[in-house]
């Protein structure tokens, strides 16, 4: 969990210099996505490994694995970036945002 803490800290950062309470909420719905649906989601990889075999581990791992933890990791950084896009459309935000 701590390289998606970095990894959600250096992507958000890198995005201006404005916007930073989207930043600190997109840090802290990633953090709080992450225990939450860990914990749920491996109490439930090991109930159904207790009631079936342990033969499906390597699909159950790869069902409800790092695939989803892709998908939702992509889905909060899209609802940050369309926020951010709102900032710098603004008045305030147009003069800021400059492109290289």
């Amino acid at each position: 969990m701590g390289d998606v803490f970095v990894m959600t800290v250096m992507v958000t950062g890198i995005i201006g210099d404005r916007g930073v309470i989207y930043k600190l909420l997109t840090l802290l719905a990633i953090m709080l996505y992450s225990i939450v649906f860990g914990t749920v989601r491996y109490a439930i990889f090991i109930w159904l490994l207790y009631r079936f075999s342990v033969i499906y581990m390597a699909f159950f791992y790869f069902m409800i694995g790092p695939m989803f933890d892709f998908l939702y990791l992509v889905m909060i950084y899209a609802v940050f970036v369309n926020r951010m896009i709102g900032v710098y459309d603004s008045r305030k935000g147009k003069g800021v945002w400059k492109w290289s």
